[in-house]
């Protein structure tokens, strides 16, 4: 059998960094492979591993007072993984000059001093105190995967509503998805109504879906909105959660025709009406007749209109206003705009 002639284990201290930990504690290991490959000659020494017959017997500092310590029986082809403090509990005994525990337990960082970058799983600003090799290197390649919700709705409900329309009360289908679901608490998912201030449910399972009541019906006469939100809480006891609103917005008008001067009726009966919350933008007007724009006053105050091909002004009439009354009731004032001639062509017109 080839001579081992021995190889000294080394500590791990406060002043290494991860990757010099992670260059000695192979080295370590790889001493104690050879330890066990081969067998040493000569007199037992204080803090040295020795093979006797097919056991690896260990003595400490003053050799001679410590009885052997048999560590592993290779006959039972045992790996090195199964020296653990279930068989060596002594802290009395080295390797090297590292006591036994350290080994049984891991070799331990610690450092007060906050990290200055991210690495890894390490957030900048990380301190340590006695982690664990093993621990060390879960944060740095393994970090934590915190949860999110990826959307959260009422099934079947529009975001978008005219003023003065309803939300009826009764049972709403609350849905929602999460990333890293398995990293939800059991059971922590909450749904409220943050306008009202009414919790809706508590203590739900993380399972996408949930009927709940609206206690009442929801109007609204002016344009705004109405806001719900889940919540939920991580496996690390954070929270998170996420929003769902309906906004309520009141028409515009635009469009073509031939009449030098519209009404309210007339007004209401452009060709386009979308709901929005603002007039800027481009629109689109068919050939022919003059120009109609017409938006709540509430909003403001049109200034501009530009050809969007020839960035041209386009000539407008002075502003007049009318009351138009939506299908739901409830009246506003709008402001009319007219061009001052008959556009023959389309034309796509900016309005600021």
């Amino acid at each position: 059998m080839a001579i081992f002639t021995g190889c000294t284990l080394e500590t791990i201290y406060p002043y290494h960094n991860p990757n010099e930990g992670r260059n000695i504690i192979n080295k370590n290991f790889e001493c104690l492979e050879e330890s066990i490959q081969f067998s040493i000659t000569g007199s037992t020494t204080a803090n040295t591993i020795v093979q006797a017959g097919t056991n690896i017997v260990l003595s400490g500092p003053g050799a001679g007072s410590v009885p052997p310590l048999y560590i592993v029986n290779l006959d039972d082809d045992i790996s090195l993984n199964s020296i653990s403090a279930t068989t060596i509990s002594a802290s009395t005994y080295y390797v090297g000059d590292v006591p036994l525990s350290a080994i049984t337990s891991g070799n331990t960082y610690t450092n007060s001093t906050p990290t200055t970058a991210t690495v890894g799983g390490i957030s900048a600003g990380s301190t340590f105190s006695g982690a664990t090799m093993s621990e060390m290197w879960d944060l740095l390649l393994y970090p934590y995967q915190s949860p999110s919700f990826n959307s959260f709705a009422i099934d079947g409900q529009s975001g978008t509503l005219e003023v003065g329309d309803t939300i009826t009360s009764g049972s709403k289908l609350f849905t929602w998805s999460t990333s890293n679901s398995s990293n939800v608490a059991s059971n922590s998912i909450s749904i409220e109504d943050v306008t009202d201030a009414v919790t809706l449910g508590t203590g739900l399972a993380n399972d996408g879906s949930e009927s709940l009541s609206i206690p009442s019906s929801i109007t609204k006469t002016t344009a705004t909105s109405h806001q719900w939100r889940i919540n939920g809480t991580n496996t690390q006891a954070s929270s998170f959660l996420r929003n769902y609103n309906v906004n309520w917005r009141w028409r515009i008008y635009y469009g073509t025709d031939s009449d030098a001067s519209l009404n309210a009726v007339g007004v209401a009966a452009l060709a386009n009406n979308p709901l929005s919350s603002g007039f800027a933008g481009t629109y689109s007007f068919a050939a022919g007749d003059y120009k109609y724009f017409s938006y709540p006053a509430s909003m403001g105050t049109a200034t501009t209109f530009k050809d969007s091909l020839t960035n041209i002004d386009v000539a407008m009439e002075p502003l007049y206003t009318v009351s138009i009354t939506n299908t739901h009731g409830v009246t506003t004032t709008y402001n009319v705009h007219r061009s001052t001639n008959i556009l023959g062509s389309t034309i796509d017109i900016i309005i600021s």
